[in-house]
């Protein structure tokens, strides 16, 4: 396990979790396929946060006139 701790990238590649991500693989797609045909469809929303993260971004601030 330590070798695979300092290698993630062959992590897949072992049997234990490769038979994992197929399981979870299966069990997403059956979802996404029952949704599908009950007339659903996938949509990936943004995130919205309330705070500046490590200040990589300004807050957006509106400034609306009345008239």
């Amino acid at each position: 396990m330590r070798f695979l701790r300092e290698n993630a990238h062959l992590r897949v590649r072992t049997k234990t979790i490769s038979s994992f991500f197929r399981i979870r693989s299966e069990i997403s797609y059956a979802i996404h396929k029952f949704f599908n045909e009950q007339g659903f469809f996938y949509v990936h929303t943004p995130i919205i946060t309330g705070s500046d993260a490590e200040g990589a971004g300004k807050c957006l601030e509106l400034h609306i006139e009345r008239q």
